[in-house]
């Protein structure tokens, strides 16, 4: 079976970089070690790893503070939906939606 890519998909693929190119733009861009540590640690919330954020804030020095005990149920509202959890994943989104006021 082959599959045609339509006109749209075409007129908006992303355009052709060779290799030796696109090395030289990666080796070019200038990443601070913060910006990579601010990144790691929203991966470790969002994700719900809260207790491994807390300890990764302390060792790396990243600003900002969180609540470890709401921070987590951020993937509990995310599967919530799935399982017919409505009301359970509101609280839990409010919830996380608090949390992150009081971290910004």
């Amino acid at each position: 079976m082959r599959v045609v890519a339509s006109e749209r998909q075409v007129a908006t693929a992303a355009p052709y970089i060779p290799s030796e190119e696109w090395t030289r733009r990666v080796q070019a861009v200038q990443v601070r070690k913060e910006d990579v540590n601010s990144l790691v640690l929203n991966y470790l919330l969002t994700e719900g790893f809260a207790h491994a954020a807390a300890h990764f804030q302390e060792e790396s020095g990243t600003a900002g503070t969180f609540d470890t005990e709401t921070t987590g149920e951020a993937p509990q509202a995310q599967r919530c939906p799935c399982s017919d959890s409505t009301h359970a994943a509101c609280a839990l989104f409010w919830a996380d939606v608090a949390s992150q006021l009081a971290w910004t």
